[in-house]
């Protein structure tokens, strides 16, 4: 059950397999930073933003294995921007 979160589908489109890669690589890349740097965190602002983009990546990621691609990188994207 666990692995099926950490793998990787492919698809028969070879760009979409491409894109969902990266995508969920880059997703756990940075969660993995984020939740590292979290308990080094000094001011307030820190407290409330590192968690907050810990959700969004998380969330992101759970749209992502439940086949809501565009949502899933259109969220990320949007979260990146903001």
């Amino acid at each position: 059950m666990m692995r099926a979160w950490f793998a990787t589908p492919t698809f028969e489109d070879e760009y979409l397999t491409f894109s969902f890669r990266v995508l969920h690589y880059t997703l756990l890349l940075l969660i993995g930073v984020a939740v590292i740097f979290l308990p080094f965190t000094s001011s307030p602002v820190q407290l409330v933003y590192i968690p907050a983009v810990v959700l969004l990546l998380g969330l992101c990621y759970v749209l992502l294995h439940t086949n809501h691609f565009r949502l899933a990188g259109g969220l990320f994207l949007g979260g990146l921007w903001s």
